[in-house]
């Protein structure tokens, strides 16, 4: 049975509000949330600016014990442990910028139980003067960020990464391990899950998101009907809805909530979305300048 230390007290809605200033969650964040929250091994696959950090971060303030991540990327450790930090969170990182007073501040916030999250690369965990201070905590999850890494068809296959599996084995009470990554396809998700030997729950987000665009308010709400009816995440736009339901709208699309736009020209034609892989014009245009 899991333990929680905010849980108790704080729900995951209460969690995200009071240490992140937001009231609701992006994408498949809540899925992956809850997941850990129940103890389940988890593969997290989720764009470049999906949230990952918070949808681990949660998890590891509301479990008891320390939640240890491992990732490549000393600039992406020192961030994440800089803004744990801004919020008020017992963080830390031993890498190799981190000069002999930080490491022991780090080293002494963990003996006394008081660290909330520690990033290591996978080398220092490795290092046996780190391992046998960890094994000695209670690691209540560990976190492989960048989990591709862990099969050769990832973009930035790292060696070090095979090893972890051998920490794993050591620790007393098996923590709860959630993989997070952007780039992952059937094959990578099989390799990290025969690396670490486990049988998660896996959650993709989509990374294909659309807009279709239609001439007619008319089209527009008939065309979004016909998309949600098959099941698909998809919102609308047109300059006939009220002002607040086309920002909320526009919001979820731009959020990752909804996946697809059906609107019309009022909806703008350079919308910045780093996610889109299409643009449909569902409807013939009227002549020639109207595809400019």
């Amino acid at each position: 049975m899991l333990h929680y230390i905010l849980g108790d007290i704080m729900n995951k809605y209460d969690v995200l509000k009071e240490y992140y200033g937001y009231d609701d969650f992006r994408g498949i964040q809540e899925e992956c949330i809850d997941s850990i929250l129940e103890g389940n091994d988890t593969i997290c696959v989720m764009a470049t600016g999906g949230g990952k950090s918070v949808t681990f971060q949660i998890p590891g303030l509301m479990l008891d014990g320390l939640t240890l991540v491992i990732s490549p990327l000393i600039s992406l450790m020192n961030d994440q442990v800089l803004n744990l930090k801004k919020i008020k969170v017992c963080a830390g990182t031993i890498n190799s910028n981190t000069d002999e007073y930080e490491e022991s501040n780090v080293i002494k916030d963990i003996k006394a139980e008081k660290l909330k999250f520690l990033y290591l690369s996978p080398e220092r965990l490795l290092n046996p003067k780190y391992e046998k201070l960890l094994l000695e905590c209670n690691i209540s999850q560990l976190v492989l960020d960048e989990s591709h890494c862990l099969s050769q068809w990832g973009h930035d296959f790292r060696p070090s990464y095979f090893k972890i599996i051998d920490f794993i084995k050591k620790i007393a009470k098996k923590p709860i391990i959630s993989c997070f990554t952007a780039t992952a396809d059937d094959l990578v998700i099989k390799d990290i899950k025969e690396a670490l030997n486990i049988n998660p729950k896996i959650f993709k987000s989509s990374f294909d998101a659309g807009i279709i665009y239609t001439l007619t308010r008319k089209n527009t709400e008939q065309l979004y009907q016909f998309i949600k009816e098959k099941g698909f995440k998809v919102s609308m736009y047109h300059g006939g809805l009220e002002d607040d339901v086309k920002r909320k709208n526009q919001n979820e699309f731009l959020e990752g909530k909804t996946m697809i736009m059906v609107a019309t020209n009022s909806f703008g034609l350079g919308i910045d979305h780093k996610t889109i892989r299409y643009v449909i014009n569902y409807d013939l245009p009227e002549s020639v300048e109207d595809l400019a």
